[in-house]
């Protein structure tokens, strides 16, 4: 490599991806004509779809070893959850002492409401995503509420013309 130029290699076979693409060639051997409504030859889509169910059914025999080990893991952490709460721990932490009449002391409390926090939308954007911007649950038709809203919004409209 010289030192004045950077090799890009992700932008190299990009870039002769679309060149032999577009001119009908296979993107993989770069020898044979593809077939017509595909970028491979014959012999490369039946080489790439011979190592595509490889890599699926290696996929699949690794989920299946996850899933059992995802079923021990939660076995494990209802398990420790449950010790906490008999020792009266935060379920959280397992350190301190949890806030009256809840689970959590109030570090994890407080960490947790600003996680869900972030993952709330603001109130501002709620509407144009089709959502109730005083709760978030899906819209009545041409609206910005839902219709439990809607009914309480009707229902103080008419309380104020009764009250003219």
């Amino acid at each position: 490599m010289r030192g004045d130029v950077v090799w890009d290699a992700n932008k190299y076979h990009r870039e002769t991806y679309h060149y032999f693409k577009q001119k009908g060639i296979c993107v993989y051997c770069h020898s044979e004509l593809a077939m017509i409504g595909a970028s491979y030859c014959d012999d490369c889509a039946g080489k790439r779809l011979k190592r595509q169910t490889a890599y699926i059914g290696k996929i699949k025999s690794c989920t299946i070893a996850h899933s059992e080990y995802k079923e021990k893991a939660n076995e494990y952490r209802r398990n420790r959850i449950k010790m906490w709460r008999e020792a009266g721990l935060c379920t959280t932490c397992g350190k301190r002492p949890p806030r009256e009449n809840r689970k959590m002391c109030l570090d994890c409390s407080l960490k947790h409401n600003r996680r869900m926090r972030k993952k709330d939308i603001e109130r501002n954007a709620r509407p144009s995503l089709g959502l109730c911007f005083i709760c978030g649950l899906p819209v009545v038709e041409s609206k910005k509420v839902c219709a439990k809203h809607y009914k309480h919004i009707q229902n103080m409209r008419n309380a104020r013309e009764e009250l003219k």
